[in-house]
């Protein structure tokens, strides 16, 4: 797996600013992602480069626990997030586009999963890990964007 990645997108009937709030209000993300149990906010301040929390997510029956950070930020129009995991770094990469008039919003989710070149069996199982993974991750983070899109729709 020394790159897996995955695109996908969702059009919402609402504005950008929106779908950009219930990106970035963290306090409140957890009761929007069903998956999301908690969220643990590490930093002090605005949503921004830099700022940091643990999020404990449900998949496959298990919990587990990753520190997000922001990497890169461009208000109501993309969020850069990345989060280390032993020497597998993931982004995911939020971009907020809107139609014409303002009022529909297509949202990407760029998701990717890096880690240095194996050799031999670790790399076999690395390999047929990683497509296995990514199959999961593109079901949740489908998921994700339904509720999204769900949470800012309600939003107005």
């Amino acid at each position: 797996m020394p790159g897996e990645s995955l695109h996908l997108t969702r059009t919402i009937p609402s504005r950008p600013e929106n779908v950009w709030y219930v990106l970035t209000e963290l306090d409140k993300f957890a009761g929007v992602v069903e998956d999301i149990t908690k969220i643990e906010v590490l930093t002090n301040g605005a949503y921004g480069v830099g700022t940091r929390w643990r999020e404990t997510r449900k998949m496959m029956g298990m919990e587990g626990s990753e520190e997000m950070e922001v990497v890169d930020n461009d208000p109501f129009r993309k969020t850069v997030v990345e989060a280390v995991n032993g020497d597998v770094t993931y982004r995911t990469v939020f971009e907020l586009m809107p139609n014409e008039a303002g009022t529909v919003t297509t949202l990407s989710m760029d998701f990717s999963a890096k880690s240095p070149e194996q050799k031999g069996l670790k790399r076999v199982f690395t390999n047929t890990m990683g497509k296995l993974g990514m199959k999961m991750t593109s079901k949740a983070m489908t998921k994700d964007l339904e509720a999204i899109a769900a949470a800012a729709i309600a939003r107005g």
